[in-house]
């Protein structure tokens, strides 16, 4: 850096001619002035001189004249008369000094004219060459104290620069740590979510294997007796020979099970056809027909719900099975499941028809007849008071959907919202909107919130305020509310049979229907204040978020029917996105929170009824 202010030769030489050259002018002009003080204090001196010269010349020839006419040499002369000719005396006598003493003074000036003029030529030249090595001297010095000090100030600015560009790389580079760790953490920790994923699924894999050639070999092993039991005609012989077939061999295959199960249930012995099912498809996990057959067990007691969630593993082991199909269309026609029912009942009239089962494609087409004309039934919402408070809540038809992060959000999922499973829910209401402060201060007296407002949302309650809420509101209003269940709530959230398909409750632009971080100033708005979903329900993606009913637990990729979430657990599911979240990502409709300890208060929690038929 500093050779780049080091002047160069050139420079220093113009630079010391052009010093030695004002200080010559300098010189000069010392010289002059000089001389013209010298010549000022002669001509002060010279005047004083001229004066008292003239005083003391008059005074003597006065003090002559005086004499003179005292001594008779001029008698005839008056005192005026001698002051007369005393005064034109003394002005000749002292003209005639003057010019005497004028002609020694310009003498004297001339003089020292001259030696002021020697002595101003000669200096120079005799002292030009001492003045320019001083000059060269100064010069030298000042530049070497000028490279000093552009050095020394080059060197601290360099290395202040150094430190701040130092100081702003670490700063910058911390940061850029700090997020790339971030990055990566949360990368990691998908992949390994991820990892474990794939590895239960090798596991379980692994298991169906191995439980499929034990399977097999037991198969063999066991074909014979296998063979003598279906040949027997009688229905109570054989259930007698498998079942003592069972007691002699715990490894009795699959197969002896399915048969046992269906020599049962002709027989009518329901929940032994059921027990014998269920250790069917224990020992052979894809044993679509023995899925089948214990749905269709299950239709006969009824239970309905139960009877659907086996005939779902059922038709996606088989899925162009149209007497699996035919089973379920049933059962959404029992369940009251209409639009379901008629989507089965066209999918199964064009399976009978390729694979040319008439008989199947009557059936088809007489249950598609007889779902023609069953009715919706009322979807009008309830509106329901207390005190000076009303409130809506919302019939949500029941139906089947995919449940967790489907394919088109899998991008932006997280573990805790896979795998996504198909669920299957009943009619409800849901409240129109989360509780707010007016509804709860009618019923509780009292008001938690940390942002005042009857239209406000209520905040800061716990998951066991809410059951205490719930239990003085239905005594108040002699109906049942509870919470919801985290199916109802997702499956609402989506727009229920009504759903198009959104990221968020009601829209793809989060701003449409939702207050969060980027636009709620970071404090809770009165319900209502956005777009609602495709069924009418406010703030389910923002605002607060909303306890529910369930404890967590991680999802199962098999089918359910109105699932009620683990028997126990340690934190309840919270559900929603709330004006105090940041990232778009938590206000999906399928993402979900594991960390609601029952106890916890916060003023971004808040909850939504569900009141029951």
């Amino acid at each position: 850096m500093e050779e780049q202010y080091r002047p160069n030769e050139k420079t220093d030489r113009d630079l010391i001619e052009q010093n030695a050259k004002d200080t010559r002018c300098n010189f000069w002009w010392l010289v002059a002035l000089t001389g013209l003080l010298i010549g000022c204090i002669l001509m002060g001196v010279y005047w004083t001189h001229q004066t008292t010269a003239r005083a003391s010349l008059q005074e003597e020839r006065i003090k002559e004249l005086e004499i003179q006419r005292i001594q008779g040499s001029t008698p005839f002369m008056q005192k005026n008369d001698v002051q007369i000719m005393v005064g034109e005396a003394a002005k000749e006598s002292l003209n005639t000094y003057i010019n005497s003493q004028n002609s020694f003074i310009e003498l004297i000036g001339v003089l020292i004219t001259v030696l002021v003029a020697i002595i101003g030529i000669a200096f120079p030249l005799l002292t030009n060459r001492g003045i320019k090595e001083g000059l060269v001297k100064k010069i030298r010095e000042k530049t070497e104290e000028s490279k000093k000090e552009i050095g020394d100030q080059m060197s601290s600015e360099l290395s202040e620069s150094k430190k701040e560009i130092s100081d702003q790389m670490s700063s910058e580079l911390n940061k850029s740590k700090g997020e790339i760790s971030d990055e990566l953490k949360e990368g990691l920790k998908q992949l390994n979510d991820e990892t474990e994923r794939q590895k239960r699924e090798i596991n379980e894999l692994k298991d169906r294997i191995e439980k499929i050639l034990k399977n097999k070999q037991d198969l063999a092993e066991h074909a014979e007796s296998l063979k003598e039991v279906n040949e027997e005609s009688d229905i109570d012989k054989k259930i007698a020979k498998l079942e003592e077939e069972i007691k002699k061999n715990a490894n009795y295959p699959a197969e002896g099970y399915y048969d046992l199960g269906l020599a049962q249930s002709e027989n009518g012995e329901i929940d032994d056809a059921v027990s014998n099912f269920m250790m069917a498809v224990d020992r052979k996990p894809d044993y679509a027909e023995a899925y089948y057959a214990l749905a269709k067990a299950l239709c006969n007691k009824p239970d309905y719900d139960k009877a659907w969630e086996f005939i779902e593993k059922a038709i996606l082991l088989k899925p162009e099975d149209s007497e699996m199909l035919m089973t379920r269309c049933q059962i959404y026609k029992n369940k009251g499941l209409v639009e379901e029912a008629k989507q089965d009942a066209e999918h199964g009239i064009e399976l009978a028809k390729k694979a040319g089962n008439g008989g199947l494609l009557t059936d088809f087409r007489r249950l598609q007849a007889e779902l023609s004309g069953i009715k919706d039934t009322d979807e009008t919402p309830i509106d329901i008071s207390v005190g000076k408070e009303t409130f809506r809540m919302v019939k949500v038809k029941g139906g089947v959907f995919t449940m967790g992060a489907t394919l088109k959000q899998r991008d932006k999922a997280y573990s805790v919202e896979l795998p996504a499973h198909r669920v299957l829910l009943d009619d409800y209401y849901i409240g129109e909107t989360v509780v707010p402060q007016g509804l709860w201060n009618a019923v509780m007296g009292s008001n938690p919130s940390k942002w005042k407002g009857d239209d406000l949302p209520v905040e800061r309650v716990s998951w066991e305020d809410a059951q205490e809420f719930i239990g003085e509101l239905n005594m108040k209003t002699g109906r049942t509310f509870r919470l919801p269940t985290e199916a109802e709530w997702e499956y609402a959230a989506r727009g229920g049979k009504k759903s198009c398909g959104y990221k968020y409750s009601g829209s793809n632009n989060l701003d449409e229907v939702a207050w969060y971080g980027e636009n709620s100033n970071h404090k809770t708005y009165p319900v209502k204040g956005k777009k609602s979903n495709e069924l009418g329900l406010y703030d389910m993606s923002g605002n607060v978020w909303e306890w529910c009913q369930d404890w967590y637990g991680k999802y199962s990729g098999d089918a359910q029917s109105n699932p009620q979430g683990p028997l126990l657990g340690v934190n309840r599911v919270i559900r929603g996105g709330s004006f105090h979240d940041i990232f778009e990502e938590d206000c999906r409709v399928s993402y979900r929170r594991d960390d609601g300890t029952p106890v916890r208060r916060d003023y971004y929690l808040g909850f939504r009824l569900v009141m029951c038929l």
